[in-house]
């Protein structure tokens, strides 16, 4: 499975569209659970190629912050270089 697929499938997500929706209303305030490894990181990045705006992430320590960081640059980076 290549970066891509799995890009797409988070993209097609019921929960992201809802959370998504849940943004736009403005109201919103979503605390992501259950999810490991780059898994939120790969919400985050469907959340703001579906719903444009300012996003605040907040987690839990420096080095949870850090590896985040690097997930979402690299997301980015390479939806930009397709």
């Amino acid at each position: 499975m290549n970066l891509g697929t799995i890009k797409t499938a988070f993209l097609g997500d019921a929960h992201t569209t809802l959370i998504a929706e849940r943004l736009q209303t403005g109201k919103a305030r979503l605390q992501l659970r259950h999810l490991s490894g780059s898994g939120v990181s790969f919400v985050a990045f469907s959340v703001a190629q579906t719903f444009s705006g300012f996003h605040l992430f907040i987690l839990g320590d420096k080095e949870e912050a850090a590896y985040f960081l690097n997930d979402i640059e690299n997301l980015f980076q390479e939806e930009s270089a397709a």
